[in-house]
């Protein structure tokens, strides 16, 4: 089957952890994991997230990857692409 790019495999897991809520707000950690991640050398990709929910609705989803995951990735993409 051909993805699209940005379109996530039927393998891509994504778990929470260490959430809070409160109110309308979560935040917590998250890992994605995938064979997408795992072709190019990369075990688990982690970091934080938050979710602001206004009226029932999702106002924002905001995720940041933790700088040890950045580097993992970022190195694995770069020799994924040098490689022939």
């Amino acid at each position: 089957m051909m993805r699209l790019a940005g379109q996530m495999e039927e393998t891509t897991k994504i778990a929470s952890s260490d959430d809070i809520y409160d109110a309308e707000n979560a935040t917590g950690k998250f890992a994605l994991t995938g064979d997408n991640f795992m072709a190019i050398g990369v075990d688990v990709l982690s970091g934080d997230y938050e979710v602001v929910v206004r009226d029932g609705k999702l106002a924002s989803l905001t995720t940041v990857v933790d700088a040890e995951s950045l580097q993992k990735s970022g190195t694995a993409l770069a020799a994924a692409a040098a490689t022939p």
